[in-house]
């Protein structure tokens, strides 16, 4: 399947774009297939793409998951209005909904991760490891990122609290 996508893409619709006169068209192929591509390269960003996708998937879930229980029960709950008039069976309720979330993530990550290996023979967890969070440059923005990404959770919660009122 993913040979017959690069086939597609970096050789069939690459030759039919090219036409000796028109510029902007052999532009456009170049673009939507650059020529230093190789199959390697192109399932090499293949994997990095999928394990970014699936770190952001774990990060935005669990980052809620853990933040959620902390706005609730922290001394200046009453800003939340949204989590604080919850039930206790309600909040629980929640909860169990983003730990089945993140569950069926995992789960749905390792059946991809199987058809990967056993279909294409590569270790897409090892080789998006890597590529991403094991250079020291990509932790390094993904950190940031991250910590980013949980402190601006209590500045938004805060401004979408005054937009709905």
């Amino acid at each position: 399947m993913s040979q017959w996508f690069y086939d597609l893409r970096f050789d069939t619709l690459k030759r039919r774009l090219l036409k000796p006169n028109k510029k902007w068209l052999n532009v456009l192929a170049e673009a939507i297939a650059p020529s230093e591509v190789t199959y390697e390269n192109y399932l090499t960003i293949l994997t990095v793409e999928y394990y970014f996708d699936e770190i952001a998937t774990y990060t935005s879930i669990a980052t809620t998951f853990i933040l959620f229980p902390i706005i609730r029960y922290s001394y200046n709950s009453d800003v939340y209005p949204l989590i604080t008039n919850l039930s206790e069976d309600e909040f629980e309720g929640l909860m169990l909904r983003f730990l089945f979330m993140f569950a069926a993530e995992a789960g749905g990550d390792m059946l991809n991760k199987m058809i990967i290996y056993f279909v294409y023979r590569i270790n897409a967890a090892s080789t998006g490891r890597n590529l991403t969070i094991l250079n020291y440059r990509t932790r390094f923005l993904f950190g940031v990122f991250t910590a980013w990404l949980v402190a601006s959770t209590y500045y938004s919660m805060v401004r979408l609290d005054k937009i709905i009122d």
